[in-house]
């Protein structure tokens, strides 16, 4: 319980867990239930989409859900995506420059229709997806794209020198808390939608290997602000596979 705690305290707004001791082991020991943490994001958007389907359009319904899901994670992966479209946008190729401009507090043109996209493609996908598999889409979006953490994390080494968000969870993730990390996330993705969640599950994958390859690429590795980005990016191809799958 206290690592979820732990998981839930760092990844959303809620006010838990404010008081328990943490340190780099407990931090990256806690990654065990980012997928659980996701489930549980999920459950609540169902609730509140199926509060809101009662009085309101779907598409007014779905913007709340994507405003919900802002406030409710406060940003955090968002910011982390707008900087590192900037930083890895940006003309510079050295790594030093693209690591400071991913570290400026201000965000740049990249960075604004980077989020102006992504916010736009998370609304329109679950506009498109139908009715009946709204609850699947929200339960896997959530908690694929916080298993997508955990796995860019475990494989990655830090890219900074010194303290950041990221530091006592990249690289130092125990194979072990993995390995059940992700058994619990493709049990979630079987059982959510069976049997093509496992393929769902599949899709984000191949994004994970894909993004932690271009980051050592550019970076030498991973930090905090690219393992948001990541569970930005999750989110849409979970989406994304969703809806090409129920197509098929």
């Amino acid at each position: 319980m206290r690592g979820f705690l732990i998981a839930l305290g760092f990844l959303t707004k809620i006010p838990v867990a404010r008081d328990l001791p943490e340190n780099d082991k407990s931090l990256a020991d806690s990654t065990l239930y980012f997928p659980l943490v996701g489930f549980f994001l999920g459950f609540i958007l169902i609730l509140i989409n199926t509060i809101l389907a009662q009085f309101l359009p779907e598409r007014i319904v779905n913007l709340g859900l994507v405003i919900f899901l802002v406030l409710i994670t406060g940003a955090m992966h968002l910011d982390g995506f707008a900087d590192t479209i900037d930083g890895f946008c940006s003309k510079f190729k050295n790594k030093k420059e693209v690591l400071d401009i991913m570290r400026d507090p201000r965000i740049g043109s990249m960075g604004v229709i980077g989020l102006i996209l992504l916010i736009l493609a998370k609304y329109e996908l679950l506009n498109a997806i139908p009715v009946h598999l709204k609850d699947t889409a929200l339960i896997l979006m959530c908690t694929l794209s916080r298993w997508g953490q955990v796995a860019a994390a475990a494989f990655s080494s830090y890219a900074r020198e010194g303290s950041g968000t990221g530091r006592p969870f990249i690289g130092n993730i125990a194979k072990k808390v993995f390995y059940l990390a992700t058994a619990l996330t493709v049990m979630i993705s079987i059982v959510g939608w069976f049997p093509k969640g496992i393929l769902v599950f599949c899709l984000v994958s191949l994004l994970i290997f894909m993004a932690i390859k271009y980051a050592q690429k550019r970076i030498d590795g991973m930090t905090g602000d690219t393992v948001g980005a990541v569970n930005e990016l999750a989110e849409v191809i979970a989406l994304f596979g969703i809806y090409i799958l129920w197509t098929l």
